[in-house]
Order: C-alpha cells, then structure tokens, then sequence
C-alpha cells in the first residue's frame, strides 16, 4: 500500500485530455491509498482555478499530491507557452480546456431533514476527506464540464470509486 501512495502521477500531464471523471477516481484511489499508507486523515479539494485536484494532509495542509485535469498549456513543438499568434479572437488560447465546476454535496441521512451547522444548512462541502481506517465523507460529486450537462456520482464512505447515478 506505501507504494500505491508514494506513486508520482506527473506522467499523466504529458497525456491527452482525460476526462474529468477519470482524473476523480484517480484522485479518489491516490487519497485513500495515502490515507491508509501514512495512517493519517487526507483531504481531497478541486482547484477550479488551476484545474487539478489537490490532496492534503488533513491536520498540517500541507500538499501531498496535485492531479491536474488537463496537460499544462504548452505547445507540443517545443514546449513553450502559446504565443499571441496562436491566440483566437476570444484571448484564449487555441484548443484551451472547457471550463469544469465540481461540487461536493453532502448526503443528508433520510432521517434529518437538513444538514445543521454553526453556519447554517450546508449545500456543499469544500473537500472529501479520507481516514485511515478506508473510510471517507459520504456526498454526491456534480460534474459539469463547459457548460454541459451536470453528471453526477456517488462517493460511499467504504466505496472504491464514485460511481456515476443514472436517474
């Protein structure tokens, strides 16, 4: 298990787009492999501004792994930033990666009405935490990748991966 959680996932950058739920069960598998491994907590965040989930250790922050949806946006030719050149009319760069919003909603057991906090009720959650014990945050994850449809999947506490929910 300590090598699943000391795995460098930085290869993935150099590949093609990859579907988002992809990289998720990716992540999901790489925060309960470390979580297990370093037999501490792990949390799981979607940076929407760099595209890439982060995993943390739950108690310091500190930044175990980042698992970028996309390759970084350089040219294949020589590696270099797209120039203004090869900018559309729009500013952005040619072939740039669609806009995704990921959400983390928290499952209200059936016998509550309302997920209470000192705060108030609670739409989301801001990560999917991970314990040693193979246990996890029971929640829906709401994909929607440019402006499609919202997919959404369900993360079990005891689950190996989100599962998609067809309705």
């Amino acid at each position: 298990m300590a090598s699943l959680a000391a795995v460098d996932f930085g290869f993935l950058d150099s590949m093609s787009v990859r579907p988002v739920e992809t990289v998720l069960k990716n992540a999901v598998r790489q925060a309960k492999a470390a979580a297990d491994s370093a037999g501490k907590e792990r949390a799981l965040y979607f940076d929407a501004e760099g595209m890439q989930f982060v995993l943390r250790d739950f108690e310091s922050a500190a930044v175990v792994a980042k698992m970028p949806l996309y390759p970084k946006a350089e040219n294949a030719a020589g590696g270099k930033k797209q120039e203004e050149s090869e900018m559309t009319d729009s500013d952005e760069p040619k072939n740039a990666a669609p806009p995704v919003k990921i959400v983390f909603e928290p499952v209200i057991p059936e016998a509550e009405n309302s997920f209470e906090s000192s705060f108030g009720t609670l739409d989301e959650i801001p990560c999917l935490r991970f314990y040693p014990d193979g246990a996890s945050s029971e929640c829906i994850i709401k994909i929607s990748t440019g402006g499609g449809p919202e997919r959404r999947f369900r993360l079990d506490p005891f689950s190996e991966v989100p599962v998609e929910i067809k309705e």
